[in-house]
């Protein structure tokens, strides 16, 4: 066994050998065909060039190139982080997908012809007001009579029932005056002009219900009201409600208030469910405490 290993070793050994000296033979061929004339000449000509060129501006030493291979170093961190973050980017693009932003931007196209249409609608409902504004004061100028001469009888005849249905004194109050703004400017009591101030609280109260009122039905729109009688006692709030539910057939009323045993009777706040309809539909009376959470 021995001798085999050596007799394989021995043929490797003459194998090499043989390598080897043929690599010789062919380098010394490659030597013998080298100009070495044309070779000396290219090294003077390059020397020439090099002590030719210009000095440096700066002398490098290893501290710059030290700071500058820093500086490399410091740049290709900037510019991994900037390829990670590309990277990242094209795929949350791609996860995205390009027809969820197809389909966003084409909800807020429809969203801005929406908003178009609502603005158009609310300048032509300007428009409107603005007419009746001007055939307003040409009426009264047509007339030399302003809106709250024409709406104060209404104002006073409403406010006479009031005081009839409650058992008070009709002709204690004998007439209302009302400017061109619609401001109160007193009532004729006992036959002496006194000011509003000089009225309850719950009187001022209900003048000024029955001034809105008056003011919506000649108008022809709705009217919004606030707990408009917290000061009106039973007899007076019970005159009210048949008052407003009889002006509701011609003009669209909205009333809140935390009081509402003031303008609905017993039998007509929900009970069962949030809200509730009554009179054939004319009423709704809706409890917002089941509706709105905070």
């Amino acid at each position: 066994e021995a001798e085999r290993e050596a007799s394989e070793r021995e043929r490797e050994a003459v194998a090499a050998l043989a390598s080897a000296r043929a690599r010789e033979e062919s380098l010394a061929e490659q030597v013998a065909r080298v100009d070495r004339e044309a070779l000396r000449r290219a090294v003077d000509d390059a020397q020439a060039r090099l002590e030719g060129a210009p000095a440096p501006a700066t002398k490098v030493d290893e501290a710059a190139l030290d700071a500058a291979r820093a500086a490399a170093r410091a740049a290709q961190r900037v510019l991994d982080d900037a390829k990670e973050q590309l990277d990242r980017f094209q795929g949350h693009l791609e996860q995205s997908g390009g027809a969820q932003a197809v389909e966003r931007e084409r909800e807020a196209r429809a969203a801005l012809a929406i908003a178009r249409a609502k603005e158009r609608e609310i300048e032509v409902e300007y428009e409107g007001w603005r007419l009746l504004r001007d055939a307003l004061r040409d009426a009264e100028n047509a007339e030399g009579q302003h809106l709250g001469e024409v709406l104060a009888p209404r104002v006073k005849a409403r406010f006479s029932d009031l005081l009839e249905a409650a058992g008070g004194d009709v002709e204690r109050y004998a007439a209302l005056a009302l400017d061109a703004h619609l401001r109160t400017q007193g009532l004729v009591a006992f036959g002496d002009a006194r000011g509003t101030e000089a009225l309850s609280v719950g009187t001022r109260e209900q003048l000024a219900l029955l001034l809105r009122l008056s003011i919506a039905e000649v108008l022809g729109a709705p009217l919004v009201l606030d707990d408009h009688l917290t000061h009106t006692d039973r007899a007076r709030a019970a005159w009210f409600r048949e008052t407003l539910r009889a002006a509701a057939h011609e003009t669209q009323l909205l009333v809140l208030t935390c009081h509402p045993e003031v303008y609905l009777d017993a039998g007509e706040r929900p009970a069962e469910r949030a809200w509730v309809d009554r009179a054939a539909g004319l009423l709704r009376a809706i409890d917002a405490t089941r509706i709105i959470e905070s």
